[in-house]
């Protein structure tokens, strides 16, 4: 069992029988959640809180909400794709044929949801694995890899659409090694040969390395992939402005200590519920990725119709990157 609360909770839960074990779950889940409330709401006073990181001083909200309510931004993003000479493509969804496979597709109940429904996020996520379908162009005989795929059922899917046997997802919270199809451990050291993978896809994974993990996973991606595998990101959460996330609420309650490394990069403050998580303005993509691969070739799509799929949907950005 994985435990998102602080280590004492985390023995308790393993020092008790499965009835308590789950009232005692719900009862920490609902103490978190009040307690979480009641901090976010009184952030601006919060003495544990700091107002200033590295010297300056931290905007609150999202970087994705200015986003998606100013078009210019999008603008302006595609023009430095092009000053920088990084090949750059409109896509638009097929919505119909997006229905069909959320039609056709059984997921996990528990996957973004419970018995009695889904949550918001749920058909992002549907899209997501849709959007990474028309890609990939997968075969029986194909290798995927799912990178920082938590409990994703997708690898699962693949392996039931395309009857591949080679699919695997990875998570650094899973068991160090290959057991099965879970691959547990860095991103940045798979347990692969060189030119041995067919696809790898990230669904709302990059983001969320911390420190130089983005890097020396494409530094590996490079490696393991074949001639012509794919690499698909999406969302790629690019942005106007070079931006780290942090939900210091979510980070005060559970103890944890994000690395901020990045240098240059704007810190928000946000309730995602989320340890870290980085959006690339086109520089610093290009500083801390494309500098360091050279056998990877870049496309990024700038995805035209994602709000009629659902309001609540946010595909922005699709970035293939393909082995040369």
């Amino acid at each position: 069992m994985s435990c998102c609360y602080p280590a004492i909770f985390c023995f308790i839960f393993r020092s008790t029988g499965s009835f308590t074990t789950t009232f005692m779950h719900t009862a920490v889940k609902r103490f978190y959640d009040g307690a979480y409330f009641f901090l976010q709401a009184t952030l601006r006073v919060n003495p544990f809180i700091p107002r200033k990181i590295k010297g300056s001083k931290v905007i609150r909200g999202h970087i994705r909400r200015e986003q998606e309510t100013n078009p210019q931004l999008d603008e302006l993003i595609i023009q430095q794709l092009k000053e920088q000479r990084i090949e750059n493509n409109s896509y638009e969804i097929d919505i119909n044929k997006f229905r069909k496979y959320y039609s056709d597709t059984t997921y996990p109940q528990d996957y973004y949801g419970n018995k009695k429904r889904r949550d918001d996020n749920f058909i992002e996520k549907a899209l997501e694995h849709f959007v990474s379908l028309q890609f990939l162009g997968l075969c029986t005989q194909s290798t995927l890899v799912d990178v920082g795929a938590g409990n994703s059922p997708f690898s699962e899917i693949v392996s039931e659409k395309y009857s591949i046997k080679n699919s695997y997802r990875q998570d650094k919270y899973f068991e160090d090694g290959l057991h099965a199809n879970k691959i547990g451990g860095s991103a940045s050291s798979l347990p692969f040969p060189d030119n041995s993978i067919d696809a790898m896809t990230l669904h709302c994974s990059l983001e969320h390395f911390e420190g130089k993990e983005d890097t020396g996973f494409f530094k590996e991606a490079e490696r393991v992939l074949k001639k012509d595998g794919k690499c698909i990101i999406l969302p790629f959460y690019l942005s106007s402005t070079y931006t780290v996330h942090l939900d210091p609420v979510n980070n005060l309650l559970k103890s944890l200590r994000p690395s901020l490394d990045d240098e240059g990069a704007v810190i928000r403050y946000c309730d995602s519920r989320q340890v870290f998580s980085r959006h690339y303005d086109v520089n610093a993509f290009c500083q801390r990725i494309l500098n360091h691969v050279h056998a990877l070739h870049t496309t990024i799509y700038h995805v035209e119709n994602f709000k009629e799929v659902h309001p609540d949907c946010y595909l922005r950005f699709i970035a293939v990157m393909t082995k040369k």
